[in-house]
């Protein structure tokens, strides 16, 4: 019986050694998500990485609709044969275009004009995600 006891209590202090050792990296585990899609698994690259290409999506996006609206505009006018109706139409349509355009233009120039100022020359948004998001 003794050394039943010796055994089980050997194997159960083994056990909460073991177990009190991995506690700080289980709790690592569930105070940091690792919800990134490959990558390093912190998330915050892959999401600064994914933010950044939205972004740069949407301003090409944006871009090559104001164009087709103008060409669209231009091509109304050419077309419009001395309707000023038409001529009007076709006019609101390249003054919108050239708007959307400038406006396009100057948040791209704000925002990199904010990150220069605030975080330094040749700072980009993902990197402004990776190094100041907290998981």
């Amino acid at each position: 019986m003794n050394k039943v006891t010796k055994t089980v209590t050997g194997i159960v202090s083994s056990a909460s050694a073991l177990a009190m050792s991995s506690s700080s990296v289980l709790a690592e585990t569930i105070t940091k998500p690792r919800w990134a899609i490959g990558g390093d698994g912190d998330g915050k690259s892959q999401l600064g990485n994914i933010i950044s290409n939205v972004l740069n999506i949407v301003f090409a996006v944006g871009v090559i609709l104001a164009l087709f609206y103008l060409i669209w505009g231009a091509f109304t006018w050419i077309t419009s044969g001395g309707d000023k109706a038409k001529t009007a139409d076709a006019r609101n349509k390249i003054i919108a275009s050239v708007v959307g355009l400038i406006l396009l233009a100057a948040t791209w120039a704000f925002l990199n004009l904010v990150l220069t100022v605030i975080y330094g020359s040749g700072t980009s948004i993902d990197t402004v995600i990776n190094d100041n998001l907290q998981l």
